[in-house]
């Protein structure tokens, strides 16, 4: 599928962890200190160890981790049952063909807390591709890309 498409997209909740306590990791988030959890965050250790999502990206993680809270009620603060870590299980991450990773930006990656339906804080992103260099696909990788008559971009 990596070879089929100029950008990649892979959403969804992951399920990766921090690895730390609970009570460690409510504290820092309680301090707004949660970026120092991303050294700890499964999926980056994975990633840069090479071991999934090579050649992926993933913008930075900028708010507090997404699980576990209790459906119905507000998201400010974490859920006691079962006593899971808070982690950001929820993921955003996205790959370009090599002579398209330039076309892309990530222009937004946030989580909503006022969506209360999940024990998952949903989170989202924007992205900004330009289109001007689609046609340069038909000549580029002819042999994994359907080109029609006038190269499009979908």
């Amino acid at each position: 599928i990596s070879t089929q498409f100029h950008h990649i997209f892979w959403c969804g909740d992951l399920n990766y962890r921090i690895e730390s306590t609970r009570e460690e990791v409510i504290e820092i988030c309680n301090e707004d200190r949660h970026e120092e959890l991303l050294a700890v965050d499964q999926l980056n250790i994975e990633r840069a160890a090479e071991k999934v999502f090579v050649d992926f990206v993933e913008g930075p993680i900028t708010f507090k981790p997404t699980y576990k809270f209790d459906n119905g009620e507000p998201h400010d603060y974490y859920s006691e049952e079962r006593n899971r870590v808070p982690a950001w299980c929820d993921r955003i991450l996205y790959s370009s063909w090599d002579n398209f990773k330039d076309d892309i930006e990530q222009t937004a990656y946030d989580a909503t807390y006022d969506i209360i339906t999940s024990d998952h804080v949903p989170v989202y992103g924007t992205f900004k591709i330009n289109r001007s260099s689609c046609s340069a696909s038909c000549t580029d990788h002819r042999k994994s890309v359907h080109c029609f008559e006038e190269p499009q971009c979908y």
